[in-house]
């Protein structure tokens, strides 16, 4: 019998690890045939990561053209894409390998993960899913941060678990630096770095002592305090994150935003499709406000870009002040897009990227009611276990973009996590 239950338990885990792996061949083929999209660049952070590899600074060009000092997007996605490139140009297709060595990277530290929070075989149930996520794959097509994100997210919670199962000042550094990248890749994760120890030693207090929370700390801070100090030399001021922060925090909070969400009371609702309602304000009337402040004060919109940032976040402080009501309404909102299974329309679209979000919404609900339902029939043993540490990330991405710009690509990062917990209603195998 104990023989027989072996071979059972080997047969599921490869036909696991086949799953898996047909999956990602899948994803990765869907990327390599898609790498021309890896062309665009509507973040810049392509733009800095060639200022990077042809020896300039960590920069990014005015409308003149002029390349200026930034700290507007975070350092690891461009470092690391200049570190990969083969050619200063940042060829797509450079991107593309990178893109598919994360994504096989990532379903593989799910497994990882998985079996640390002792799920068993759903692990690779969990990796096949994440390897073909609607999400992930459309921002493996992007240049943007969010599979490197989700990556960082699996890294550092694999190695929270190994600190809560051997609690040293060791685990609890490297834990650290992998939280510290996680912030240089996402400034989302910073609120996490600063909430979890405290959380994690406050539960685990026997087990843990202050002095391993302050470890963790202390390797964080040292992963962030070269990019901390480059700024502090080139804006004579300390950012720890970006310069971006104060632009989507206005672009959540503002006059034209709130009055879009609750309309004056002698305006009639309209009736709008459901994509109409996944963009019910465009953001142009935010660009009348920035340009006033660099008319006003004489700004570049590169150059003084720190300046900017702290007149933006100003502006969106004081409407936040001055309607509260209608903040929370938009803190309210903010969640609901976070959490929406329904994808972003964008003007003249395509048959195919209209159906795409319409499976990809038919995916993302049947999923996320899953993991509602697993969250709450198995919350005693995810309030017990590690997978609360999972649930804490997931609480805070939420907390976060509830006060700032949110819709559902922001939860990219936290989608392993996601995934994990939908696994845990199935019954795990037997064992000898």
């Amino acid at each position: 019998m104990p023989t027989r239950i072996t071979r059972r338990r080997n047969w599921s885990s490869h036909a696991g690890f086949m799953l898996v792996l047909l999956l990602l061949v899948a994803r990765s083929m869907a990327i390599w045939f898609q790498a021309e999209s890896l062309q665009k660049d509507p973040d810049l952070y392509r733009t800095i990561a060639r200022s990077l590899r042809t020896g300039a600074e960590y920069a990014r060009p005015d409308d003149a053209g002029v390349f200026w000092p930034t700290a507007f997007r975070p350092p690891l996605y461009p470092v690391l894409l200049a570190a990969t490139s083969l050619s200063p140009e940042i060829p797509a297709r450079n991107i593309a390998f990178l893109h598919i060595m994360i994504g096989a990277a990532s379903a593989y530290a799910v497994t990882r993960l998985g079996r640390a929070w002792g799920l068993g075989w759903r692990a690779d149930l969990a990796a096949g899913l994440l390897a073909v996520d609607p999400l992930l794959l459309l921002q493996s097509v992007q240049v943007m941060t969010e599979p490197l994100a989700a990556l960082l997210t699996i890294f550092a919670l694999i190695q929270w678990a190994k600190w809560r199962t051997t609690p040293t000042r060791h685990s609890a550094a490297l834990a650290g630096i992998i939280a510290g990248l996680a912030i240089l890749c996402r400034p989302t994760f910073l609120p996490w770095v600063l909430a979890a120890p405290t959380i994690t030693v406050i539960r685990r207090w026997r087990t843990i002592p202050w002095a391993h929370a302050v470890c963790f700390l202390a390797a964080a801070g040292i992963t962030l305090a070269p990019w901390a100090v480059r700024n502090r030399l080139q804006f004579d001021t300390w950012i720890v994150t970006t310069t971006h922060g104060g632009y989507t925090l206005l672009l959540g909070n503002n006059d034209s935003f709130y009055d879009a969400l609750l309309p004056p009371p002698t305006r009639a609702p309209s009736r709008v499709s459901q994509d109409e309602a996944t963009r019910p304000w465009s953001a142009e009337p935010l660009q009348a406000t920035i340009d006033d402040a660099l008319a006003r004060n004489e700004w570049n919109l590169v150059r003084d870009e720190k300046q900017l940032d702290a007149e933006l976040a100003r502006a969106a402080w004081h409407t936040i002040r001055e309607r509260p009501a209608a903040f929370v309404a938009a803190c309210v909102y903010r969640v609901g897009q976070f959490w929406s299974p329904w994808g972003h329309a964008v003007d003249e679209e395509s048959t195919l990227r209209h159906n795409a979000r319409r499976l990809s919404a038919v995916w993302y609900t049947a999923l996320l009611i899953v993991f509602g339902w697993s969250l709450w029939t198995n919350r005693r043993r995810i309030a017990s276990t590690a997978l609360a540490d999972g649930v804490v990330l997931v609480l805070v991405f939420t907390a976060v973009h509830a006060i700032y710009w949110s819709n559902p690509r922001m939860r990219a990062p936290v989608m392993p996590v996601v995934y994990l917990i939908a696994t845990l209603p199935l019954r795990p195998r037997e064992t000898p």
